[in-house]
């Protein structure tokens, strides 16, 4: 980390915080701090070091022909003249002046880049797939035929030229799904496992231990996914005992395999998420753990976090367990199948009907409480792409959500409250989704928009 990038968010640091966030020791960081006393681009007064008044550091947010530096108060203009070799989202330092100038790039964020082979005679050239302001060569000659697409490795800058190397051919541009496949390496976003994550994987023990966990006997449980869903991480069963709503909300023990530092926690780590697109899923673990292990599959045995709750007949939860458990789901339903009964079909199995009448009854209730409680109801569209043997997207509609699909999402809601209560009153850490507070002329804007619908709100001088 350079010494400078720790002054991102703050102008002025003591040593003590420059110590936690650079994680140098303290002899590096003294040595580190003189250096850019000697530069004149900070001052030191007590043990507190400030940028200068005309240093910035911050984000290059680039454009064609020109780009600025993101701040929190007001962004600075630069010319492309005087953006040096700074590309987009690098870390750099700028002097304001006049001419607001590049003084240096902290830190880059590109170190890759997908680029098209063109060849003419046998001169290669690099057509970056995105925008880009420096022209690319080769630090090695390779015998290309023309038409490829690679992914090349940013190793040396200069003024006007990038040296890379040949990271990985990712294809020709005539393939199909290249165009896909592109822009997933051009978001740096890890396509393939490890071989070493594989066999890993692969090693893991499928032998499921019934003696120590909790085996639920007397629970009828479905799944409710997409038609098409490979891993099916969540399942649910309901009853009704004595006026009470006993349901259960069983959550694949994915932990159970991946233990904390292992080879598939960090790459795990490194991805955080699952990727859909439009032609492919990019998993988050390897498809033996996913779609094999820990997929909730009708008749076999998976261990599974559950979620115990019973709530009275206005949708209050009364208590609630959380038990480590081994379940083995009976029926796997789709989304599809479940919307074309609660609108005048059937599933054949008047048992499993009166199951599901019991789960709209109840999902109904807890969208009742949410609103009464002020709980925002965001619609937001989901798109489906229809796509051609080419995998050539077509068509782009609307999926359309019906209420086996408002069923999960209340269920899954109220078991999210109740772990997070769960947590809290444990005082154990927990995640949870937070929002910045809100600039005052967004504020004063919703005040003005407020004005003609006659929605009088008490304004507050502090945010």
């Amino acid at each position: 980390m350079h010494i400078l990038e720790a002054f991102l968010k703050a102008r002025a640091l003591e040593f003590d915080e420059l110590l936690e966030i650079t994680n140098f020791k303290p002899e590096q960081l003294n040595k580190q701090l003189e250096y850019q006393i000697s530069k004149k681009r900070l001052t030191k007064k007590n043990n507190t070091y400030s940028l200068k008044n005309d240093f910035y550091v911050g984000k290059i947010d680039l454009k064609e022909g020109f780009g600025f530096l993101l701040l929190d108060g007001d962004d600075l203009y630069l010319e492309d003249r005087d953006l040096s070799n700074a590309l987009d989202k690098d870390i750099v330092l700028v002097r304001k002046g006049r001419f607001n100038k590049v003084i240096e790039i902290l830190t880059r964020a590109s170190h890759e880049l997908v680029c098209s082979v063109k060849k003419i005679k046998t001169k290669i050239y690099l057509i970056p797939n995105k925008p880009f302001r420096l022209t690319i060569e080769l630090k090695e000659q390779v015998d290309f035929i023309g038409g490829e697409v690679i992914l090349v490795s940013l190793d040396e800058y200069y003024d006007n030229i990038v040296l890379g190397s040949v990271k990985k051919v990712l294809g020709f541009v005539t393939d199909p799904g290249i165009d896909i496949l592109s822009l997933v390496y051009e978001a740096g976003f890890p396509y393939e496992f490890t071989q070493e994550n594989l066999d890993y994987t692969e090693s893991l023990d499928r032998t499921i231990n019934l003696e120590s966990r909790y085996v639920p006997t007397d629970e009828y449980i479905v799944t409710i996914d997409g038609a098409d869903a490979k891993d099916l991480d969540d399942a649910i069963s309901l009853k009704m005992v004595n006026n009470y709503y006993h349901l259960a909300v069983h959550i694949a023990d994915v932990g159970h395999y991946v233990e904390e530092g292992s080879i598939i926690d960090k790459e795990a780590y490194q991805k955080a998420t699952s990727c859909y697109l439009a032609d492919r899923v990019i998993p988050m673990l390897p498809r033996r753990l996913s779609n094999d292990l820990c997929s909730l599959n009708v008749g076999t045995e998976k261990y599974a976090l559950s979620v115990y709750m019973v709530l009275d007949l206005q949708g209050n939860v009364i208590s609630h367990e959380i038990k480590e458990t081994v379940i083995n789901v009976n029926r796997r339903l789709s989304y599809e199948e479940v919307n074309l009964y609660l609108n005048g079909g059937t599933l054949n199995d008047s048992n499993l009907e009166k199951n599901i009448d019991l789960m709209l009854e109840l999902s109904n209730l807890l969208e009742q409480t949410r609103y009464k409680r002020g709980a925002l109801e965001f619609e937001s569209p989901e798109y489906q792409y229809i796509l051609d043997d080419n995998n050539d997207i077509i068509d782009v509609i609307l999926r359309e959500v019906g209420m086996s699909e408002g069923i999960i999402e209340s269920f899954m809601i109220l078991t999210n409250e109740v772990v997070s209560t769960h947590l809290t009153m444990l005082d154990l850490p927990c995640i949870y989704r937070v929002h910045d507070k809100p600039k005052e002329e967004r504020i004063q804007l919703l005040y003005e928009q407020l004005k003609p619908l006659k929605i009088n709100v008490h304004k507050r001088k502090n945010f």
